[in-house]
């Protein structure tokens, strides 16, 4: 999916917010790529869309949504898809681009989670927890990113929520 095709389609989404059966009624969602439901998990009056494929949700604490498409992974090296990038360079890396990926996190504490039809690498240090999420039914990896004191229970609420849409 193209940057720009992305980010007509956050800017489509956030206009056409709605609850949905997995999200409670008064909580506000995100579709991303029509695959993934997000919770938006703070009140904010506005949102932020990068000059990319970045969609910010909040800005203290700091909570981004980030696509990884294909094209990206072919930027760093890489012809598997983004599962098998994902769980190969957590679970057991093949090649040097896997390696510097995993290398690239090695900082970070790191708990392997599955969880309606998602799975989820996350990844904490002291305030900062982020979230690598893959599916095989679908072609991109979401990465969460969450900045702040209470980054770990922000993004954990986050995990509880998404869930894997598959178009519906």
């Amino acid at each position: 999916m193209s940057k720009a095709l992305f980010t007509s389609i956050l800017i489509s989404v956030i206009a056409f917010l709605s609850a949905c059966s997995a999200v409670p009624p008064s909580t506000k969602a995100v579709s991303i790529s029509d695959e993934i439901e997000l919770p938006l998990p703070l009140e904010s009056n506005k949102y932020w869309v990068d000059d990319g494929p970045l969609f910010v949700v909040n800005r203290n604490p700091l909570v981004t949504y980030r696509v990884i498409d294909q094209e990206e992974l072919g930027l760093y090296g890489s012809e598997n898809t983004a599962y098998d990038f994902i769980t190969s360079s957590f679970s057991n890396p093949r090649g040097v681009f896997e390696e510097s990926f995993f290398n690239s996190h090695k900082e970070y504490d790191l708990l392997h989670k599955e969880k309606n039809g998602l799975d989820f690498y996350i990844l904490s240090k002291e305030n900062e927890s982020k979230a690598y999420v893959v599916a095989k039914s679908i072609d991109n990896c979401l990465e969460i990113s969450v900045f702040g004191a209470n980054a770990h229970s922000v993004l954990s609420d986050i995990i509880d929520k998404a869930r894997l849409t598959n178009g519906e």
